[in-house]
């Protein structure tokens, strides 16, 4: 492997592990910002028509399952989202439903297999931020 690639690798699979965008070294130069904001649009704009079309999925229902794929219990979900406990209980029923899970281990397999665990990482350490 060659020196450069060695100082590379390390670097892109740290990012992407942690859930973002890699470009090499080379390309961020040759790349400008505008055309990687137009890839990085599209990315989001695809999961986005996704959950839309295919899943018929509401932005909240979005952040339910990103929230319930996480530790918390229904009771922290509705102090987030701004709803009583049983309101969580009863989205969690709902979207069991509407996805056909059986479980809350079902719904964060769900999340993690659509990407919307990566967005529970990204508003635990935003929590001042939620996207309500």
């Amino acid at each position: 492997m060659k020196p450069f690639a060695e100082q590379e690798l390390p670097l892109a699979i740290e990012k992407v592990a942690n859930g973002n965008n890699y470009l090499d070294f080379n390309l961020r130069h040759t790349i400008t910002n505008d055309l990687f904001e137009k890839i990085i649009t599209h990315k989001q704009s695809f999961w986005s028509k996704l959950f839309e079309t295919d899943f018929k999925l509401t932005k909240r229902e979005r952040l339910f399952i990103a929230l319930a794929s996480t530790s918390l219990v229904y009771k922290e979900i509705g102090e987030l989202m701004h709803v009583e406990e049983e309101t969580a209980q009863q989205m969690y029923n709902r979207l069991s439903k509407k996805l056909g899970l059986r479980s809350v281990k079902d719904l964060a397999l769900f999340a993690l297999q659509n990407g919307l665990a990566m967005q529970a990482n990204f508003l635990f350490s935003n929590r001042n931020n939620m996207p309500y």
